[in-house]
Order: C-alpha cells, then sequence, then structure tokens
C-alpha cells in the first residue's frame, strides 16, 4: 500500500509496481491479485480478535495526498521471505541428492527465466537483486521445493521490444471505482498489523488468509543492466552457497563463475542476453 504524500519519485515508482504486475503473468513473476488506487484507510476495528485493513475508494474532490489515502496492491503470499533473508541467515536448500549441483541453482533460473520474458516483452527490471527475488513454497516442485519469484518492479523500464509480442502496458488501466473491502492478516511473521513507514506496503494472500509485506538497479533500467545485475547475484550467492554448503566440484564452481563473469562483462554488448543466461543455467541444473 502506497500511502499518500508529496515525495513524486516515490509515487512513480509504486504506480510502475503496480501497473507491471497488473499487466504481466509469468510463474517467475510475483501474480497482482488486484491493484486498487485511490483508495482510503478506514480506522482500524478494535473489536476484530485479528489484524484488519479496511479501505473504501476515495470520495469526489477527497484529498489524494492524505494521510489516509493510499493505493493498494493486493498480490500472492510468498511464504519463504525473500532470497536476500535465506543468504543472510544461510537458509539455502540443498540439492536433490549428494554431489548435485545446488538446489538454489534451480531458484537462479526461476529469476533468469522471469528476467528473460519481461525483455522478450520489453520491460527492463532495473532493480534486479536478492531482496527483490521473493520465495515461495512449492509442493510440485523436485529438489528444493521453493519456487523463486521476481518483484520489485519500481524501476522498470519500457523499452524496444526483443521479442515480437506487443508491449504489455499499452493498454493498462488502472481504473478506480473500488468499493469498501476488509482484508484479514494472518499470524506469520511480519505481520503485526501496523502500517510499514516507509515505501510500498502490500497485501499478500494466500487460500484462506492474508499477510503483509514490503517490498522494496541502475536509475535508468536497461536489459544489458538487468543482466550484469543478475551476474553480481549469481556471484553473491555462489560465495553464500561456498560458505554455507560446502565447495563443490571444480568444473561446476568454474561453470558458474564463467557465467557470472560474462554477465558481468564491462562493454554491454559483450554481454549474453537473458535468453542466453536461462539455456546456460538449465544445462548446468
Amino acid at each position: 500500500m502506497h500511502s499518500g504524500g508529496n515525495d513524486q519519485a516515490k509515487a512513480v515508482a509504486h504506480a510502475m509496481e503496480m501497473a507491471v504486475l497488473s499487466s504481466v503473468q509469468h510463474p517467475s513473476i510475483v501474480q497482482a491479485y488486484a491493484c486498487l488506487p485511490d483508495m482510503a484507510r478506514l480506522p482500524d476495528d478494535t473489536r476484530s480478535p485479528a489484524p484488519t485493513l479496511t479501505f473504501r475508494g476515495l470520495l469526489p474532490g477527497e484529498d489524494a495526498h492524505g494521510a489516509a489515502a493510499c493505493d493498494v496492491l493486493i498480490m500472492e503470499l510468498c511464504d519463504r521471505g525473500t532470497l536476500r533473508d535465506a543468504l543472510a541467515a544461510g537458509a539455502l536448500p540443498a540439492g536433490p541428492a549428494a554431489g548435485a549441483p545446488w538446489g538454489v541453482a534451480v531458484l537462479l533460473l526461476d529469476v533468469a527465466a522471469g528476467l528473460h520474458y519481461l525483455h522478450s516483452i520489453g520491460l527492463a527490471h532495473g532493480g534486479v537483486e536478492a531482496e527483490n527475488v521473493l520465495l515461495k513454497t512449492s509442493a510440485d516442485r523436485d529438489g528444493p521445493g521453493v519456487q523463486a519469484k521476481l518483484g520489485g518492479f519500481g524501476k522498470a523500464r519500457i523499452l524496444p521490444r526483443l521479442g515480437g509480442r506487443g508491449d504489455p502496458l499499452e493498454a493498462l488501466s488502472l481504473a478506480g471505482g473500488a468499493s469498501h473491502s476488509t482484508l484479514v492478516g494472518a499470524d506469520s511473521a511480519g505481520s503485526d498489523g501496523g502500517l510499514l513507514s516507509d515505501g510500498l506496503v502490500v497485501v499478500t494472500a494466500s487460500p484462506g488468509n492474508c499477510a503483509r509485506c514490503c517490498s522494496g538497479g541502475t536509475p535508468a533500467a536497461s536489459f544489458a543492466g538487468d543482466v550484469y545485475a543478475f551476474g553480481a547475484l549469481l556471484l553473491q550467492t555462489l560465495d553464500t552457497c561456498r560458505g554455507v554448503l560446502g565447495p563443490t566440484s571444480g568444473p561446476t564452481r568454474c561453470a558458474y563463475s564463467a557465467l557470472a563473469a560474462d554477465c558481468m562483462a564491462p562493454a554491454a554488448s559483450f554481454r549474453p542476453t537473458m535468453a542466453a543466461v536461462a539455456a546456460r543455467l538449465e544445462a548446468m541444473a
């Protein structure tokens, strides 16, 4: 939820976040269920046993920059936090069998696939980092049992397409008119019923309950910039895995290191596309 205020840069970033998430759909991108602009938060219901957030649409002539004004983004619950949290805590998924590549490599492939999709429809992410990679339990997935999903689209930028599909934002409409609605928080970490003070607070939902989390690059997003940032993320993950899960075989580590080096080539024209990055990761998995 983007609360009212006069910070133009944050307002633009939050608008971009809502625009992208309401316009794209991919297994490796966090899913938005609803984007509700120009809402007003109602006072908390102290009689409710669970934390609640209640909103109504702004009335004609009502101050859109007032303290109670906000935009609400409802998205899927990623119950395993962020990749940054996992790296900091050393809570990294192991490979499916002894001697197999790290399970975290599958998560990096998720990120690469999501970026490849974005680039193919003409969107540069602009904020590829561990904080913007959300993790979700996936019972259908072999190995780590976790899926990675890209979020944090506040710095995204529309660029000439790499593929032949239409721009996803051309027909975007964020019309208001949402009616009074109530969202009930789940009893999970970070869901204390209070507003987060800085930036975007989103309501995340899973079947039967809701919780809330906060989601947050280069100043001018580009495809090559995304590739470079992915290489940096790969190196960060590689170093953490070495410290937590122990070393892998020399050839495996060399393959990941070589890919990271290619992604971080000083000249943007020498960096691989995300399609090529995904293909190399898949071959190593």
